[in-house]
């Protein structure tokens, strides 16, 4: 089911905020209408923006903040950029003193 309130930026434009739920996966995304669009251009368009969010998410093809999130932490960490020390100490170009 989708949802929406509107917004106004400081320069006076005007923001939707679509809200999507999907068996309990929640989406939230803007939207900005083009400037001179009358009332009913404007439900129109964001009633399919809106319908269009709702199939995404229904079909898996947009994914949640959590689910982003975990999606990274699955992911194998990235290697170190500095060497460990006890490999610095063999590789070290320093002149030896006597």
């Amino acid at each position: 089911m989708a949802s929406y309130t509107v917004d106004t930026k400081k320069d006076g434009k005007v923001v939707y905020k679509v809200h999507v739920s999907s068996h309990g996966r929640r989406v939230t995304r803007s939207w900005h209408p083009q400037a001179g669009w009358s009332a009913k251009t404007i439900d129109r368009e964001l009633n399919k923006f809106a319908a269009n969010l709702e199939n995404e998410l229904a079909a898996g093809k947009i994914q949640t903040r959590a689910e982003k999130i975990a999606a990274k932490k699955q992911q194998k960490p990235r290697p170190r950029k500095s060497k460990p020390l006890r490999n610095m100490q063999t590789a070290c170009l320093c002149p030896q003193r006597p």
